[in-house]
């Protein structure tokens, strides 16, 4: 019965893995009853794996093989379900996760522990004092500004009503002039989230 489908509505798919084409086979499109997933129906013995991408022979649809699934069906393999996606969707779920990987660009974090480790003992604190004693040294004629811009930062990170999202909006132009003192507040917000920010 599935190879009648198959020469109505079926294709043929090129199998690609590792970047080579591994073979070509012929495929049904498909979606299940009870869960609505997209699969491609083949023929038992067709080879084919997750992660293998397949484009059709027709209509050159690219597809995202996530999963692969004997349909089985009174004692014997009638079909290789194989689950997928379109190229847009892998695109799409590849670019969600970028974004939702963090990226951390800290200097300076002595004593610092970056990780998922169980048991961790803070004992780097953010130096306010030493960030007073960077601007006197690197802020020229922004000295004041630059003092004045840190203790308005200070106070926010303190009162979380303060802090709203884009917050620090109105110091970008400062922070864009003197980039060096970018990573100190960002430090100094993440230390003000664990409570180890101390003036010294």
């Amino acid at each position: 019965m599935l190879k009648r489908f198959m020469k109505l509505s079926g294709e043929k798919f090129n199998i690609i893995r590792n970047h080579q084409i591994v073979g070509t086979a012929e495929g049904l499109r498909n979606n299940e009853n009870n869960t609505q997933k997209k699969y491609i129906g083949f023929d038992p013995n067709t080879d084919i794996k997750p992660q293998d991408i397949i484009i059709g022979g027709v209509s050159n649809d690219e597809f995202y093989i996530e999963d692969v699934q004997s349909h089985i069906y009174k004692g014997s393999v009638l079909q290789r379900k194989a689950y997928c996606m379109t190229k847009n969707q892998f695109e799409r779920m590849q670019h969600e996760k970028q974004l939702n990987a963090a990226s951390f660009h800290i200097e300076n974090a002595h004593n610092s522990i970056i990780g998922n480790q169980q048991t961790v003992s803070m004992t780097n604190t953010f130096n306010i004092s030493q960030v007073e004693k960077e601007i006197e040294q690197r802020g020229g004629e922004d000295k004041e500004e630059l003092k004045k811009m840190m203790a308005e930062i200070q106070e926010m990170f303190e009162d979380s009503e303060k802090m709203k999202k884009g917050s620090l909006s109105k110091f970008s132009e400062m922070m864009q002039k003197h980039s060096w003192i970018t990573s100190s507040i960002a430090k100094m917000g993440l230390d003000f989230l664990m409570g180890a920010v101390k003036r010294i």
